[in-house]
């Protein structure tokens, strides 16, 4: 298999996945706003605010899984998903 595609970009990158659902990248860069960007340009399309169930902001948004339209976030360096 070969590199198809490089992107660069400024912000840091702490975990992506493919969500067919959005036809997006998803994003995340370690804040709780994670970013939906074009697969074939990585331009930004939209942002989203990850929230706890009771309105908190999270931190430290770590690995990604798109699952069924739904995006799962590990907040690093604890089991809370």
């Amino acid at each position: 298999m070969s590199e198809l595609t490089r992107w660069s970009y400024a912000e840091e990158g702490w975990g992506l996945c493919w969500s067919a659902a959005k036809k997006a990248i998803v994003h995340s860069d370690g804040t709780n706003l994670l970013r939906l960007r074009d697969p074939d340009t990585f331009e930004v399309l939209r942002t989203v605010t990850a929230k706890f169930p009771d309105s908190r902001a999270p931190t430290a948004l770590n690995e990604l899984e798109c699952v069924d339209g739904t995006v799962y976030v590990n907040v690093w360096t604890t089991k809370q998903i």
